[in-house]
């Protein structure tokens, strides 16, 4: 399995775009989720993936996104 940190401009139309923060997650070379790390957080995962690994997923999504939340919470008390 393959983690990468992304950063990614979504494009709606020709006045709506949204940059997401987080990581992708690719198994084969498959994109099977993805989660993003600002704005209390959002996880995407792949239907067709085994429960096995969507727990894995979801336990490594909780921790990059509590990780962000306490390195912003520590920003903030400087």
């Amino acid at each position: 399995m393959k983690i990468k940190n992304s950063i990614k401009t979504i494009l709606f139309s020709s006045v709506i775009s949204i940059v997401v923060f987080g990581y992708e997650f690719q198994l084969n070379g498959k994109i099977i989720g993805a989660v993003s790390t600002i704005n209390n957080g959002k996880v995407w995962l792949q239907k067709d993936v085994s429960e096995e690994i969507k727990l894995v997923l979801a336990s490594v999504s909780s921790g990059l996104m509590l990780r962000n939340n306490m390195e912003e919470n520590a920003l903030s008390l400087k």
